[in-house]
């Protein structure tokens, strides 16, 4: 918390990054005080007021600066009791309060900020007030930044509670109150006013194949929908099952009901992104936000064609992708590369292999659709697997555990996020069979009867474990 106090003269005067929580309150932030411009004006030291946008587009003078924060809880910064003094001509292009996009993680912006008795002292007041610019020039979407008294937004709405949205966003079709305003000389810069509205933040997690950057998300309120596409931040996790990250923006929403559906953007047909999980941020402080029960995903119904071939990048071509990973195939605490020959000695097998916090257990997965679970339906599994040390000789398993040496699972995972099932659907065979060039033949079948509670993701994982 900074409470109170002074900031002057600085290009950013507050700068929040990744701080969880923050709040400044009651703070005065001045763009030039006199005696600093009395100190520079004859210099050639560069300054901010002096030479707007020069020699750095980006050198214009700033009170509070916020940025995407990329953790699942967002960064929660609210601000209250702020006087700005100076953002005027005296400074040419300095900004009070500037969203911006530095260390960019993810695009999906789920931080939620709010401003309250924002005082802007001077007989001229700022050309501009809010500024979104930056952040949306870099891709950022679903900006909502809660107004709470009306202070912050258009000059000629004073006392006005309501949400600054980023220009484009589709919350214009679904926000409450009078609705959002058209961008005019309001000194709100690629945002958009929504009096009256209450409006909550709202992502969808879903899994990182690359299908996925082929899907369009829809949202409906029974009469209206609106469009969203996936935004991708590709990076490594050696403790987890996640290597990158797909993420779609719903509009911050009001109370209502809505539904969540997936279609492939080329043929329109129903799709599903392997998995999809809504994510709600806190509960704004207004009437009238979207509740977890007021929006439903809907899964498309069960289709042959879709459900044809689970296994994403099982041929391996293509292989590493555009960001240099392998595709839908995930690890954890494993290294994944491509080597040479595969199989019957030609080809491409793609290798896992334990790194050094590989310390019992490893694991070579992906997700896979879970749509396509549903009652009495039959899946078959087949792979070739072969065993190898630390120098690349074969490993063969143990003749007298053939049956636990190397196990194929479906796992199943619920909305209780303490539980999770799995069904093995591919071992060994027994006797070994095909062991051409050293591979074993893993196989098996998983029949899904009426009596199994259906699923909200499933992944296929290959587990290691040291003690076989």
């Amino acid at each position: 918390v900074l409470k109170g106090g002074l900031t002057a003269d600085n290009r950013v005067n507050v700068l929040n990054f990744q701080n969880l929580g923050f709040r400044v309150d009651g703070m005065r932030i001045v763009a030039r005080t006199q005696n600093y411009v009395d100190a520079l004006q004859g210099s050639s030291t560069f300054w901010s007021c002096k030479w707007p946008g020069s020699p750095n587009p980006g050198h214009v003078v700033t009170g509070v600066e916020f940025h995407p924060f990329f953790n699942k809880d967002g960064a929660q910064v609210h601000y209250s009791n702020l006087i700005f003094e100076g953002f005027d001509s005296g400074c040419p292009q300095a900004v009070p309060v500037r969203m911006n996009a530095m260390h960019l993680w993810y695009k999906v912006d789920f931080s939620p900020r709010s401003f309250i008795n924002t005082t802007f002292l001077g007989v001229e007041q700022p050309e501009t007030r809010a500024s979104a610019c930056q952040a949306i020039d870099e891709g950022i979407v679903s900006v909502a930044v809660h107004d709470k008294d009306g202070s912050l937004g258009p000059v000629d709405r004073p006392g006005t509670p309501g949400f600054l949205v980023s220009d484009g966003d589709p919350i214009f079709n679904f926000a409450n109150g009078d609705g959002c305003l058209p961008t005019e000389d309001d000194g709100l810069a690629c945002l958009r006013y929504c009096p009256g509205a209450c409006l909550r933040m709202i992502r969808v997690r879903v899994s990182n194949t690359l299908a996925a950057a082929n899907m369009t998300m829809v949202i409906s309120d029974g009469e209206k929908q609106e469009e969203a596409h996936f935004t991708r931040t590709s990076f490594r996790k050696n403790d987890g099952l996640e290597n990158g990250f797909y993420g779609a923006a719903l509009p911050s929403l009001p109370l209502g009901k809505f539904e969540v559906t997936f279609k492939d953007t080329h043929s329109g047909r129903a799709a599903w992104p392997n998995y999809a999980e809504l994510e709600f941020q806190e509960q704004p402080d207004c009437t009238g936000y979207a509740e977890e029960a007021s929006v439903a995903l809907r899964k498309p119904e069960f289709d042959e064609g879709r459900c044809g071939q689970l296994i994403v990048d099982g041929e391996l071509d293509g292989l590493p992708d555009q960001y240099g990973e392998m595709g839908a195939w995930q690890q954890t605490w494993m290294t994944l590369s491509l080597v040479r020959p595969g199989y019957g000695g030609s080809g491409t097998a793609i290798r896992a292999s334990g790194n050094n916090n590989c310390f019992w257990y490893c694991s070579l997965m992906q997700w896979i659709d879970a749509s396509c679970f549903v009652a009495w339906t039959k899946f078959d599994f087949s792979a070739k697997v072969r065993l190898v040390d630390a120098d690349g000789e074969s490993v063969f398993c143990d003749e007298e555990n053939i049956y636990g040496c190397a196990i194929a699972y479906l796992e199943f995972y619920y909305a209780d996020k303490n539980k999770k099932v799995k069904h093995a659907i591919g071992r060994i065979e027994y006797p070994t069979g095909d062991t051409q060039n050293d591979w074993y033949h893993l196989s098996g079948q998983y029949i899904m009867d009426d009596q199994v509670e259906l699923p909200v993701k499933v992944s296929i994982e290959w587990e290691y474990q040291k003690e076989n």
